[in-house]
């Protein structure tokens, strides 16, 4: 069996930069440091690569970013900001360059009048705002900036870099022992570690579920987040013309979530679900937002998560296993509707592929549930974006959309796991993050930490 000092599941937004702050304090010439991914490239980097960072006067006023998963009980803000900045800087420093040696990253600040005037309209109907700045690759930068950071991983820094490597088992005690399949001979290996960090991302959510299972973790359901991802004319949704990616919260537990002014919407790698993106210079003449409920199984002998894969089975039901789309003011109808074609029919332009989806009903059991808290939404917005800007009848939503990475693994400040020493776990896929940004955090959490036990640093 092989042995390693440290081993990462996962090269996405929280492993990849544990790995790569372990290469900042770690000799990885006397240590060794293995990564797997399933993916050859992997991460939140791969779409869109939105940055959300705090902005100053919420860290001066002592308040909690809102932007990922923010532990107030163990990290003050000023802490949390720090981390934030980190992670921007990495981001930076490996997106691709323009000939004057800047990133070719777009900056898009909030301007404290317009957003002070946006706040007071966004109380009166009722909602609250959250805002930061935004630093924004798009698909292609991030892409590069995925390409940049795991060569420098591989060639400069050391790390054993295993992508296209699927991991298929983790035995926990003093030597964590992860079981995978080598891709070039299909055989079944494994490898033994001191440390182990999980960081799966979303789609490694069934990995989490039995490392949980197996060894008796503490772990707890997040609540489901569950929706459609709206799409509109640039011009209707005037809102990001003073934040580029406004988070709104409104009635019902529903928030609007990864805005893309100029985006596309498309179906996400695992063809069941739909996701919303835009690129640095190729722009539609569209915007696109995800509007997602917060909501808990309204069935007893349901968890949130089984709940989510009810919610998403049921709509790719309805699409005979292609997505759906309804123009907005048949939703609002409740006009349920077969497989005609309405592209030809309306203002709105689609730009997700149509073979990826069909028009279609999403008032279908049990999505239902979110359909219902999803139209009063979509009320309480047009109000506060102008009349007949979100309920234009010929905006498209599309379902579903969901963040189905809900099962919380318990964890410390350093985010390793209660009662499993060397075991770490960060990422959106163990829900301890909600974004590129607030995982690329904890990985440095993460790396920190762990270096702390080869003592090359005061203990964080």
């Amino acid at each position: 069996m092989e042995d390693v000092d440290i081993a990462i599941i996962g090269a996405g937004c929280c492993g990849a930069t544990t790995a790569y702050r372990l290469s900042e304090l770690i000799d990885s010439n006397s240590l060794k440091v293995v990564v797997f991914d399933a993916s050859k490239k992997s991460g939140g980097w791969m779409n869109d690569a939105k940055f959300n960072m705090p902005l100053e006067s919420q860290l001066n006023a002592g308040i909690a970013p809102e932007i990922g998963l923010y532990q107030k009980e163990s990290i003050s803000p000023q802490q949390w900001f720090e981390h934030m900045q980190y992670a921007l800087d990495l981001l930076g420093k490996f997106a691709p360059k323009y000939e004057s040696g800047d990133p070719k990253i777009q900056y898009h600040p909030a301007n404290p009048d317009s957003v002070s005037k946006l706040e007071s309209i966004v109380r009166k109907h009722g909602a609250r705002l959250t805002e930061a700045d935004i630093y924004h690759l798009g698909n292609e930068g991030g892409r590069a900036f995925t390409i940049n950071l795991y060569k420098h991983l591989k060639e400069t820094a050391g790390i054993d870099m295993r992508t296209k490597t699927r991991v298929k088992k983790i035995d926990l005690g003093d030597k964590k022992i992860i079981t995978y399949v080598d891709p070039d001979s299909g055989l079944i290996k494994q490898v033994r570690s001191r440390h182990l960090v999980l960081a799966p991302g979303r789609d490694g959510v069934d990995l989490v579920h039995q490392v949980v299972a197996d060894h008796n973790i503490k772990a707890n359901y997040h609540p489901a987040q569950l929706g459609y991802r709206l799409e509109t004319k640039k011009e209707l949704y005037p809102v990001t013309d003073i934040l580029y990616d406004p988070k709104i919260y409104l009635e019902g537990n529903v928030r609007t979530f990864c805005t893309n002014p100029g985006g596309f919407v498309q179906r996400e790698k695992n063809a069941r679900t739909c996701n919303g993106s835009a690129n640095r210079d190729y722009k539609s003449e569209n915007t696109n937002v995800a509007l997602i409920v917060s909501m808990n199984s309204p069935y007893k002998q349901m968890n949130n998560h089984d709940f989510g894969t009810e919610f998403i089975n049921a709509i790719l039901k309805v699409g005979q296993g292609r997505l759906v789309a309804q123009r907005v003011g048949d939703f609002m109808d409740m006009a349920g509707y077969e497989y005609e074609d309405k592209s030809e029919n309306i203002s709105v332009r689609p730009t997700m592929n149509s073979r990826h989806f069909v028009w279609g009903d999403l008032w279908t059991d049990p999505s239902v549930f979110v359909a219902k808290r999803i139209a009063n939404a979509l009320i309480q917005l047009n109000g506060i974006v102008g009349e007949q800007t979100v309920l234009n009848p010929d905006n498209i939503l599309y379902g579903p959309e969901i963040k189905n990475c809900l099962l919380h693994v318990g964890t410390d400040r350093n985010y390793q796991v209660m009662g499993q020493p060397g075991f770490y776990c960060g990422g959106d896929g163990v829900g301890t993050s909600r974004g590129i940004n607030g995982a690329m955090a904890i990985g440095k959490i993460i790396a920190d930490s762990i270096s702390y036990s080869f003592m090359k640093m005061p203990k964080p």
